[in-house]
């Protein structure tokens, strides 16, 4: 492992957590943050969750959210348990897919489960329109 990766991997862990990107809704990134306000937690800690329970019993390959490599919306950044992040790889390598596409689907998965399309996030523009 060459230096620069070194200094990068050392650079996006911090208390055995590490920094992950991936395409989250906005919606479901603010719910996030409002149920982590309302449990007294971290943010990333919710996002443990997700990854946590998806784990536990992930789907099949084909129910995974697939991502093009061109033209990704906007990516959320947020704080993994570096344990789970592993473990999601792991996952991701046996069935040929990517750490993101197993990350995106429990985040979309954990959001569904916890309504968060339900949850006012206040930032109303008064369209009908789905973000």
């Amino acid at each position: 492992m060459n230096s620069s990766v070194a200094k990068n991997q050392l650079a996006s862990l911090r208390n055995n957590r590490i920094l992950r990107r991936a395409i989250i809704p906005g919606k479901y990134h603010i719910a996030a943050k409002l149920m982590a306000r309302s449990l007294n937690i971290p943010v990333g800690e919710i996002y443990d969750q997700a990854v946590e329970q998806f784990l536990a019993a992930p789907p099949a390959k084909e129910d995974f959210i697939l991502v093009g490599r061109k033209n990704n919306p906007p990516k959320v950044s947020f704080w993994l348990s570096s344990h789970l992040s592993e473990r999601a790889k792991a996952l991701a390598e046996s069935l040929e897919l990517t750490e993101h596409e197993v990350l995106i689907t429990a985040i979309n998965d954990y959001a569904r489960k916890h309504n968060f399309d339900r949850i006012k996030t206040g930032k109303a523009t008064g369209s009908s329109k789905k973000v």
